[in-house]
């Protein structure tokens, strides 16, 4: 969060079953705040037009959509920036940062954050892997090890 002067940051993941976006990492923020973001529907607010459009806004509050402006700016937030974590084509969440300063992302920070976005992406997609593995084959454990050619391989083990 410092390296974008954002006073609040939030992680929703995508929750396939209920297709909202549940609110599971933040730091900053209001409880009303947080209350009004736990959970969001695509095309709701930034977060739910940022999953639903499939890529990255930077809005001033001015900009916000009318139906979560006035909670945003309620927080103290003049600008907010948000982009989707997907994979493999796939929406897996929207990782979201605000600033009291209106204007405050640029372009730049836009790129920035949609790199730190895709490492995250790919952390989570390892996790999902890991436990569809788990779920598929509960009586079996999961280890890695490189192979000769420097290459990751999974191996599944039967459990003693």
């Amino acid at each position: 969060m410092d390296l974008f002067t954002a006073h609040h940051a939030c992680v929703h993941i995508y929750n396939q079953d209920t297709e909202e976006l549940e609110l599971r990492v933040w730091k900053g923020g209001s409880p009303e705040f947080l209350n009004s973001i736990s959970q969001m529907k695509l095309g709701e607010g930034l977060v739910g037009m940022v999953a639903e459009l499939g890529e990255a806004l930077a809005l001033n509050i001015d900009d916000f959509p009318r139906g979560t402006r006035s909670v945003v700016a309620a927080d103290g937030i003049g600008c907010v920036a948000a982009i989707p974590m997907k994979s493999r084509g796939r929406l897996l969440g929207v990782i979201g940062v605000a600033s009291e300063e209106t204007n405050r992302f640029s372009q730049a920070d836009l790129n920035l954050l949609g790199a730190i976005t895709g490492q995250v992406s790919m952390a989570i997609e390892n996790v999902l892997l890991f436990k569809d593995v788990q779920e598929r084959r509960p009586g079996c454990l999961v280890t890695r090890h490189c192979s000769s050619a420097g290459c990751p391989r999974t191996i599944l083990t039967p459990r003693a």
